[in-house]
């Protein structure tokens, strides 16, 4: 299957990436045991989570997004949002593509778990990319899995990329900051954005099941006994390799 990101300033902007070239830096370092204790195993060692910061596509921000704060005479803070620093453009065009950060009014996203008050400003992402999939595919654009980053977040979204030939724009949120440096804060290119899964869509349906002979024999099966018998049973007898090229 493939999933194409379309733009016309594909030639020079920073393209989007398999997730797997992103893997947060916390990940990387962590040993896979403690002390080199093979039965102190770390989350390293969990084949769903390398699966959770290694599947996908990342969509990266491709300059630096300055953040200004500034206190009004009312006041009010402001934030103004501006695309790279000095030297970090190289195109002359790179206002008029369609990569922007605008405000996004916080209404839209004043209520349920959207909100958080820890987070009073709220932005669009003008993605510069047109995701095409296959008939009968979608994706799910969502904020990256298991980060040290905190203090962003984009609203998760499904859209239908097989029929929707747009922009798919992120709304997110900030934190709060204060920065000894005329109140700025930055993030900086290559910092992945989005995440992005393709799946494939099927209609569904639920049961619940009430089998007690079912469950006994799944769980003798696959018990936690099991589990701790062989050494990377969920690796060597269930996984299965997930590839995004």
């Amino acid at each position: 299957m493939k999933i194409k990101f379309i733009s016309k300033y594909a030639d020079w902007l920073l393209h989007p990436v398999p997730v797997k070239k992103v893997i947060p830096d916390w990940y990387k370092k962590l040993q896979i045991f403690v002390d080199n204790d093979m039965h102190k195993p770390t989350i390293r060692k969990c084949v769903p989570v390398l699966d959770a910061v290694s599947c996908g596509y990342a969509i990266l921000a491709p300059t630096d997004i300055v953040f200004t704060k500034s206190q009004q005479e009312n006041g009010q803070m402001l934030v103004k949002v501006q695309l790279g620093r000095p030297g970090n453009i190289q195109r002359p065009d790179v206002e008029d593509m369609n990569y922007q950060v605008q405000h996004h009014d916080k209404i839209q996203t004043n209520y349920g778990p959207v909100y958080d008050d820890e987070m009073p400003y709220t932005f669009k992402l003008l993605n510069p990319w047109i995701v095409e999939t296959p008939p009968g595919y979608s994706c799910l654009f969502t904020p990256p899995f298991n980060t040290e980053r905190r203090d962003i977040r984009i609203i998760t979204g499904i859209v239908d990329t097989d029929q929707f030939k747009n922009h798919v724009n992120f709304p997110f949120m900030m934190k709060e900051y204060n920065h000894e440096n005329g109140m700025v804060k930055i993030i900086k290119k290559g910092t992945p954005i989005a995440l992005v899964f393709p799946f494939k869509r099927d209609n569904w349906k639920m049961e619940v099941v009430h089998e007690p002979k079912l469950y006994e024999k799944h769980m003798n099966k696959w018990g936690w006994n099991y589990f701790s018998e062989y050494i990377d049973i969920y690796r060597n007898r269930v996984w299965k390799k997930k590839t995004y090229r």
